[in-house]
């Protein structure tokens, strides 16, 4: 059997990943690998209505990880604060979590350069 976390999500980190905070409620921070999705564009279907929403999303390895996240888990991600607002796994080693500013003037701050997994 293939091991999809140490082959496609593991390459797909070195490639696309960067350093992120993760700060799990009640537990202590810790720095974990993601891949961050700005302004992604979610297409969604109520009916035969198409429904395309913009949204902001971290993927995350699960073996990188000292536990699992859940909504309101804390993420630091270029120098600003977001929460996540939802947890999908994906069945494969990984998740998304969907994240957002956790106030308003989260949005004034200026991000950090990103710091990649592999240099």
């Amino acid at each position: 059997m293939i091991d999809l976390d140490a082959t496609v999500l593991a390459a797909g980190m070195d490639a696309f990943g960067e350093f992120v905070t993760w700060t799990p409620a009640g537990r202590s921070a810790q720095t974990v690998p993601a891949v961050f999705w700005a302004n992604a564009v979610e297409t969604k279907f109520d009916g035969d209505v198409e429904i395309e929403e913009i949204t902001t999303y971290l993927s995350l390895r699960l073996s990188q990880m000292n536990g699992t996240p859940a909504q309101g888990d804390a993420f630091t991600v270029r120098g600003v604060a977001y929460v996540a607002s939802e947890i999908k796994p994906d069945g494969a080693g990984g998740c998304q979590a969907r994240i957002r500013f956790v106030n308003d003037a989260q949005t004034a701050v200026q991000p950090t350069a990103p710091n990649p997994v592999a240099p």
